[in-house]
């Protein structure tokens, strides 16, 4: 089993940039709860699904927010769907973190259980993981690139990059285990990693399906699993249990 990801405790060090994508952005508990291990970061920039960011300023804004763009820059995302993606990203010159997962930025999301993150680190001594931080990089960039974010972000990304300069480094040719479906869809991803080869074991977990389960579906149809497993939670998955 692996070990149980502590994600409060990946912001211990010192970091120079530090970088959150997120759907819902809590941001009374990135300011109350995570304030004294980021705050000597110079450079801290939250992505955040731009309807959800509208909501919690409504929600807060009898509360005290003291630091949102001020001390750190929150950064809108205006998709025509959710913006889902959630990751943290910790920059330094000699060193980086990464966690790419499902949990939002929050008490749930960060300190309860129920969620799932990957961590990748980079050092001099340890780059195998450059293509996670890279795949990470050029996600954000596509962000600016396509005009999801307004431009003021622009220029704290590229002073990240600037004070990790190791992210430019190259990376092979194989594909990074990081991804994201801002050009080709994730299900056409996970096929053509797949490449053909028989699938004798499908197992599926998520919190909610489409009502008509066709993003299931699809992805049997284009499977053809030996087996399928779907795993639901009592009184907790939204899906039709019928379909």
């Amino acid at each position: 089993m692996s070990p149980r990801v502590r994600v409060p405790m990946l912001f211990d060090e010192a970091w120079d940039s530090v970088i959150i994508a997120t759907y819902g952005a809590d941001l009374a508990f990135y300011e109350r709860d995570l304030w004294r291990q980021i705050d000597r970061a110079k450079n801290r920039l939250i992505f955040a699904d731009s309807r959800q960011v509208q909501r919690r300023l409504v929600a807060e804004s009898s509360s005290s927010l003291r630091h949102v763009n001020r001390s750190y820059v929150l950064a809108p995302l205006r998709l025509g769907g959710a913006a889902h993606a959630k990751l943290i990203l910790l920059l330094a010159e000699d060193r980086g973190l990464l966690a790419v997962g499902s949990g939002n930025l929050g008490m749930g999301g960060y300190a309860s259980q129920g969620e799932c993150f990957t961590t990748y680190h980079w050092s001099a001594g340890d780059s195998q993981h450059l293509h996670a931080f890279v795949a990470a990089k050029d996600f954000l960039e596509q962000l600016m690139g396509r005009g999801l974010v307004d431009e003021i972000v622009k220029p704290r990304l590229q002073q990240a990059w600037q004070d990790a300069p190791w992210v430019y480094g190259a990376v092979g040719e194989s594909t990074s285990t990081v991804r994201h479906n801002l050009e080709s869809p994730l299900l056409d991803q996970f096929v053509a990693a797949i490449d053909g080869r028989p699938v004798r074991e499908l197992i599926v977990h998520a919190p909610f399906y489409d009502h008509g389960c066709r993003a299931l579906s699809e992805l049997i149809g284009r499977t053809h699993p030996e087996s399928l497993q779907v795993l639901v939670q009592d009184r907790r998955t939204s899906v039709d249990p019928v379909r």
